[in-house]
């Protein structure tokens, strides 16, 4: 085309190679234009940009997720945005750090509410428009944390994490030294990161009237069930304000978020 639009003394031999070297200029401009409106888009971005993109809407990379299940989540993110503020989003969030692993979580409240996706799919699929909500009970009174019932808006959200080769320990008197490489205090498998992008996916994702008192970790299915009765060695037994009374098969990060 710029042969049709230039002048004769552009069309000789050194003109040409004038113009040559300000085509390839205008090339690489319009070429860089088409790639930076593709870098807005997941599933045409390059890798690099994916970070920049879980930046901007939000939405954060499993530990061992793969850019192409990425791509598709931060494709929904408008959509799982409709569910921040709610147990289903606090739980979608949880479920997208251990992609492609299929894992338990559960929340509960102080009213004994239970919110409760199991393993298998993934609950909001790219197929989807609208996340499948979790499994709910409603009241059941059997979440007795320490006798108070009063502060409703305490929320408890507890991880099954056996599927992920997370194991329980160590324990004082086990050996080792503070600052071990891959150990955690009462919790081998996750790296400290992990655990603190854990708790910040939880606290972006949770109602804000919502105090989460515990994050628990737990390798033992049985233990926190909805449908079983407070205590028993299955749910709290009104005893738990103190440490010592809790299962120890369980890890409890402690502290409001």
């Amino acid at each position: 085309m710029s042969d049709a639009i230039s002048p004769t003394w552009l069309n000789g031999p050194v003109g040409q190679r004038f113009r040559y070297s300000m085509a390839v200029l205008y090339d690489a401009l319009a070429d860089a234009s088409g790639y930076a409106t593709l870098a807005r888009f997941p599933n045409t971005c390059p890798d690099d940009a994916l970070p920049l993109l879980s930046a901007d809407r939000q939405i954060d990379q499993g530990f061992s997720e793969s850019g192409a299940s990425f791509r598709g989540r931060l494709i929904q993110w408008l959509d799982l945005w409709r569910a921040a503020g709610s147990p289903m989003g606090v739980l979608i969030a949880i479920l997208g750090l251990f992609l492609p692993t299929s894992i338990r979580v559960r929340t509960v409240d102080n009213s004994s509410n239970w919110n409760t996706y199991d393993i298998g799919p993934f609950p909001f699929l790219p197929a989807q428009s609208v996340p499948t909500p979790p499994t709910y009970v409603f009241g059941s009174a059997n979440w007795d944390w320490d006798g108070n019932f009063a502060p409703w808006w305490r929320t408890w959200v507890i991880l099954y994490v056996a599927p992920l080769g997370w194991t329980i320990g160590p324990h004082w008197g086990d050996g080792g030294h503070w600052g071990d490489p891959g150990r955690l205090w009462g919790i081998t498998g996750p790296l400290p990161g992990q655990i603190q992008t854990l708790l910040s996916v939880i606290a972006k994702w949770k109602a804000a009237h919502s105090w989460i008192v515990n994050v628990i970790l737990t390798t033992n299915n049985a233990r926190f069930d909805p449908a079983h009765a407070a205590g028993g060695g299955v749910n709290p037994d009104g005893t738990w304000g103190n440490p010592a009374n809790r299962f120890t098969d369980c890890v409890f990060l402690d502290g409001v978020i």
